[in-house]
Protein backbone atom coordinates (compact mmCIF):
# COMPACT_ATOMS: atom_id res chain seq x y z
CA UNK A 1 0.00 0.00 0.00
CA UNK A 2 1.72 3.70 -0.62
CA UNK A 3 2.35 6.02 2.08
CA UNK A 4 1.08 9.73 1.87
CA UNK A 5 3.76 12.18 1.03
CA UNK A 6 1.59 15.42 1.61
CA UNK A 7 -1.56 16.49 2.00
CA UNK A 8 -3.80 19.36 2.33
CA UNK A 9 -7.37 21.01 2.08
CA UNK A 10 -8.84 22.65 -0.91
CA UNK A 11 -8.15 26.53 -1.01
CA UNK A 12 -5.63 29.34 -1.57
CA UNK A 13 -3.82 29.36 1.40
CA UNK A 14 -0.47 28.20 1.91
CA UNK A 15 -0.28 24.03 2.16
CA UNK A 16 -3.86 24.36 0.67
CA UNK A 17 -4.86 23.62 -3.58
CA UNK A 18 -7.18 25.03 -6.36
CA UNK A 19 -10.19 23.31 -6.97
CA UNK A 20 -12.90 24.71 -9.39
CA UNK A 21 -15.88 22.79 -10.19
CA UNK A 22 -16.28 22.62 -13.93
CA UNK A 23 -19.03 21.19 -16.64
CA UNK A 24 -17.28 19.18 -18.47
CA UNK A 25 -14.07 18.54 -16.24
CA UNK A 26 -13.01 19.87 -12.65
CA UNK A 27 -9.80 22.23 -12.06
CA UNK A 28 -7.15 21.33 -9.80
CA UNK A 29 -3.90 20.31 -9.79
CA UNK A 30 -3.14 17.73 -12.25
CA UNK A 31 1.04 17.79 -12.53
CA UNK A 32 3.77 17.36 -9.93
CA UNK A 33 7.44 16.44 -9.72
CA UNK A 34 9.89 15.02 -6.90
CA UNK A 35 13.70 15.95 -7.50
CA UNK A 36 16.70 14.09 -6.10
CA UNK A 37 16.26 15.31 -2.64
CA UNK A 38 12.65 13.75 -2.62
CA UNK A 39 11.55 17.39 -2.24
CA UNK A 40 7.59 17.38 -3.95
CA UNK A 41 6.99 20.19 -6.26
CA UNK A 42 3.36 20.24 -6.69
CA UNK A 43 2.03 22.84 -9.98
CA UNK A 44 -0.73 24.63 -8.19
CA UNK A 45 -1.63 26.24 -11.58
CA UNK A 46 -4.85 28.17 -10.48
CA UNK A 47 -3.33 29.83 -7.52
CA UNK A 48 -0.71 30.83 -9.88
CA UNK A 49 2.17 29.16 -7.94
CA UNK A 50 4.57 26.37 -6.90
CA UNK A 51 4.31 24.48 -3.33
CA UNK A 52 7.16 22.82 -2.80
CA UNK A 53 6.89 19.82 0.45
CA UNK A 54 9.96 18.46 2.42
CA UNK A 55 10.17 14.25 1.71
CA UNK A 56 8.18 14.48 5.12
CA UNK A 57 4.97 16.27 3.63
CA UNK A 58 6.07 19.77 5.19
CA UNK A 59 5.62 23.18 3.16
CA UNK A 60 8.97 24.46 2.65
CA UNK A 61 8.37 27.39 -0.02
CA UNK A 62 6.37 29.19 -2.29
CA UNK A 63 7.06 29.79 -5.90
CA UNK A 64 5.26 32.78 -7.77
CA UNK A 65 5.45 33.97 -11.36
CA UNK A 66 8.37 36.69 -11.33
CA UNK A 67 7.14 38.73 -13.85
CA UNK A 68 3.41 40.16 -14.57
CA UNK A 69 1.15 39.45 -17.17
CA UNK A 70 0.26 36.48 -15.99
CA UNK A 71 -3.83 36.28 -16.35
CA UNK A 72 -4.45 32.63 -15.52
CA UNK A 73 -2.62 29.04 -14.53
CA UNK A 74 0.65 30.01 -13.91
CA UNK A 75 3.18 27.70 -14.42
CA UNK A 76 1.98 25.31 -16.67
CA UNK A 77 4.68 22.72 -16.63
CA UNK A 78 7.47 22.19 -14.55
CA UNK A 79 10.98 20.51 -15.51
CA UNK A 80 13.03 19.84 -12.59
CA UNK A 81 17.38 19.45 -13.03
CA UNK A 82 19.59 16.77 -10.54
CA UNK A 83 21.51 20.25 -9.56
CA UNK A 84 18.02 21.25 -7.78
CA UNK A 85 17.34 24.19 -10.46
CA UNK A 86 14.33 23.70 -12.60
CA UNK A 87 12.11 25.47 -15.44
CA UNK A 88 8.49 26.61 -15.04
CA UNK A 89 7.22 27.01 -18.24
CA UNK A 90 4.44 29.37 -19.53
CA UNK A 91 2.00 29.13 -22.19
CA UNK A 92 3.57 28.97 -25.23
CA UNK A 93 7.62 29.87 -25.14
CA UNK A 94 8.03 31.35 -22.25
CA UNK A 95 10.56 29.14 -19.52
CA UNK A 96 11.56 30.95 -16.62
CA UNK A 97 14.61 28.75 -15.11
CA UNK A 98 15.67 28.92 -10.90
CA UNK A 99 18.43 28.09 -9.20
CA UNK A 100 18.05 25.48 -5.96
CA UNK A 101 17.08 28.02 -3.71
CA UNK A 102 13.75 28.92 -5.83
CA UNK A 103 15.44 32.26 -6.94
CA UNK A 104 14.44 32.92 -10.70
CA UNK A 105 17.60 33.83 -12.72
CA UNK A 106 16.29 33.92 -15.93
CA UNK A 107 13.68 34.10 -18.85
CA UNK A 108 14.24 32.04 -22.32
CA UNK A 109 11.76 32.18 -25.39
CA UNK A 110 12.09 28.51 -26.59
CA UNK A 111 8.79 26.67 -27.73
CA UNK A 112 9.40 22.56 -26.69
CA UNK A 113 9.46 19.51 -23.80
CA UNK A 114 12.15 20.16 -21.92
CA UNK A 115 14.19 17.15 -20.53
CA UNK A 116 16.34 17.06 -17.68
CA UNK A 117 19.67 15.53 -18.36
CA UNK A 118 23.13 15.74 -16.69
CA UNK A 119 24.14 18.28 -19.00
CA UNK A 120 21.24 20.62 -18.57
CA UNK A 121 17.82 20.73 -20.22
CA UNK A 122 17.05 19.38 -23.75
CA UNK A 123 14.32 21.32 -24.89
CA UNK A 124 12.41 19.68 -28.59
CA UNK A 125 12.16 22.38 -30.98
CA UNK A 126 11.21 20.31 -33.45
CA UNK A 127 10.94 17.06 -35.00
CA UNK A 128 14.46 15.38 -34.17
CA UNK A 129 15.90 19.05 -33.19
CA UNK A 130 17.01 19.36 -29.35
CA UNK A 131 18.62 22.59 -28.24
CA UNK A 132 20.83 22.11 -25.10
CA UNK A 133 20.49 24.94 -22.29
CA UNK A 134 22.37 24.86 -19.04
CA UNK A 135 20.60 24.30 -15.23
CA UNK A 136 20.51 28.18 -15.40
CA UNK A 137 18.85 29.12 -18.60
CA UNK A 138 22.21 29.47 -21.03
CA UNK A 139 21.94 28.88 -24.51
CA UNK A 140 24.83 26.01 -25.00
CA UNK A 141 24.16 24.23 -28.27
CA UNK A 142 21.97 22.44 -31.00
CA UNK A 143 21.67 18.90 -32.19
CA UNK A 144 20.11 17.59 -35.00
CA UNK A 145 19.31 14.70 -33.08
CA UNK A 146 17.99 13.15 -30.21
CA UNK A 147 20.82 13.01 -27.81
CA UNK A 148 22.16 9.36 -26.57
CA UNK A 149 22.15 10.45 -22.92
CA UNK A 150 18.39 10.62 -23.11
CA UNK A 151 18.18 7.07 -24.59
CA UNK A 152 17.72 6.21 -27.99
CA UNK A 153 14.55 3.35 -28.34
CA UNK A 154 14.25 1.23 -31.29
CA UNK A 155 10.96 -1.37 -31.52
CA UNK A 156 10.86 -4.11 -34.01
CA UNK A 157 7.33 -6.22 -34.41
CA UNK A 158 7.77 -9.97 -34.05
CA UNK A 159 4.68 -11.17 -33.53
CA UNK A 160 1.05 -10.56 -32.78
CA UNK A 161 1.21 -7.83 -30.38
CA UNK A 162 4.94 -8.98 -29.58
CA UNK A 163 7.92 -6.08 -29.99
CA UNK A 164 12.11 -6.64 -29.49
CA UNK A 165 12.68 -3.17 -27.79
CA UNK A 166 16.43 -2.23 -27.97
CA UNK A 167 16.50 0.80 -24.97
CA UNK A 168 20.30 2.20 -25.66
CA UNK A 169 21.87 4.62 -23.22
CA UNK A 170 25.92 5.71 -23.63
CA UNK A 171 26.62 3.52 -20.89
CA UNK A 172 24.51 0.76 -21.44
CA UNK A 173 21.75 -1.12 -23.56
CA UNK A 174 18.65 -3.42 -22.74
CA UNK A 175 16.64 -5.71 -24.71
CA UNK A 176 13.17 -6.27 -23.89
CA UNK A 177 10.47 -8.67 -25.41
CA UNK A 178 7.02 -7.68 -25.10
CA UNK A 179 3.78 -5.95 -25.57
CA UNK A 180 3.62 -2.87 -26.55
CA UNK A 181 5.71 -0.03 -24.37
CA UNK A 182 4.66 3.90 -23.68
CA UNK A 183 8.45 5.02 -23.19
CA UNK A 184 11.38 4.12 -21.02
CA UNK A 185 13.49 5.98 -18.47
CA UNK A 186 16.11 5.65 -15.78
CA UNK A 187 16.27 6.43 -11.95
CA UNK A 188 19.74 8.06 -10.93
CA UNK A 189 20.96 4.91 -9.83
CA UNK A 190 21.05 4.03 -13.57
CA UNK A 191 17.54 0.95 -13.12
CA UNK A 192 15.52 1.36 -16.62
CA UNK A 193 11.41 1.85 -16.43
CA UNK A 194 8.73 1.55 -18.73
CA UNK A 195 6.15 4.22 -17.54
CA UNK A 196 3.30 5.52 -19.07
CA UNK A 197 -0.02 6.41 -17.72
CA UNK A 198 -1.12 4.10 -15.02
CA UNK A 199 1.57 1.69 -15.12
CA UNK A 200 5.42 1.21 -14.10
CA UNK A 201 8.04 -1.42 -15.04
CA UNK A 202 10.74 -2.41 -13.81
CA UNK A 203 13.92 -4.33 -15.33
CA UNK A 204 16.67 -6.23 -14.23
CA UNK A 205 20.27 -5.45 -16.21
CA UNK A 206 19.27 -8.20 -19.02
CA UNK A 207 15.96 -6.54 -19.43
CA UNK A 208 13.92 -9.08 -17.68
CA UNK A 209 10.32 -7.85 -16.05
CA UNK A 210 11.23 -7.94 -12.13
CA UNK A 211 8.21 -5.81 -10.86
CA UNK A 212 4.89 -4.16 -11.71
CA UNK A 213 2.76 -1.16 -10.47
CA UNK A 214 -0.42 -0.48 -11.44
CA UNK A 215 -2.41 2.34 -10.05
CA UNK A 216 -5.31 2.07 -8.35
CA UNK A 217 -8.77 2.45 -9.40
CA UNK A 218 -11.14 5.53 -9.53
CA UNK A 219 -14.08 5.14 -7.87
CA UNK A 220 -17.28 7.60 -9.09
CA UNK A 221 -20.80 7.94 -7.67
CA UNK A 222 -23.13 8.77 -10.62
CA UNK A 223 -26.76 10.88 -9.29
CA UNK A 224 -27.91 12.43 -13.27
CA UNK A 225 -27.34 14.72 -13.80
CA UNK A 226 -23.73 14.41 -11.63
CA UNK A 227 -21.21 12.50 -11.33
CA UNK A 228 -19.28 12.60 -8.00
CA UNK A 229 -15.47 11.92 -7.25
CA UNK A 230 -15.41 9.39 -4.55
CA UNK A 231 -11.90 8.97 -5.05
CA UNK A 232 -9.57 9.63 -8.28
CA UNK A 233 -5.76 8.75 -8.69
CA UNK A 234 -3.16 10.59 -11.61
CA UNK A 235 -0.93 9.23 -13.59
CA UNK A 236 2.64 7.57 -11.87
CA UNK A 237 5.52 9.69 -11.44
CA UNK A 238 8.85 7.85 -11.47
CA UNK A 239 11.11 9.92 -8.79
CA UNK A 240 14.95 10.04 -9.24
CA UNK A 241 15.50 7.64 -6.67
CA UNK A 242 12.59 4.91 -7.95
CA UNK A 243 10.04 5.59 -5.43
CA UNK A 244 6.97 5.94 -7.85
CA UNK A 245 4.36 9.04 -6.51
CA UNK A 246 0.30 10.08 -8.08
CA UNK A 247 -1.56 12.82 -7.15
CA UNK A 248 -5.17 11.49 -5.40
CA UNK A 249 -8.50 13.49 -4.81
CA UNK A 250 -11.23 13.05 -2.78
CA UNK A 251 -14.29 15.64 -2.35
CA UNK A 252 -12.07 17.16 0.76
CA UNK A 253 -8.75 16.72 0.34
CA UNK A 254 -5.76 16.35 -2.24
CA UNK A 255 -2.44 14.50 -1.13
CA UNK A 256 0.38 13.36 -2.96
CA UNK A 257 1.17 9.14 -2.06
CA UNK A 258 3.91 7.60 -2.75
CA UNK A 259 5.52 3.46 -3.49
CA UNK A 260 8.32 1.90 -2.92
CA UNK A 261 9.63 -1.10 -4.42
CA UNK A 262 10.07 -4.19 -2.24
Amino acid sequence: MPAEAVSGTWGAEAGEFYFQRGDSCDVFPNEFGVDVQRNIFVNDGYNKRIQIFTPAGVLKKIIRPPTGGITKGWPFHIYLHPTGNFIANYEGPRKFFYDAEGTFVKKADVRGRAFPSKEGFYIKVGYTRYDLYSPSGEFVRTYSERPPELGIVKKRMIGIRKYKVTVTYPDKEWVIVGGVYLGFARDAGGNLYSAGGREIIRYDDKGNEVARLLAPENKFEEVPPDVTVIVEYGSLVLAPNGDVYTWKRTEDRYSIIRWRWR
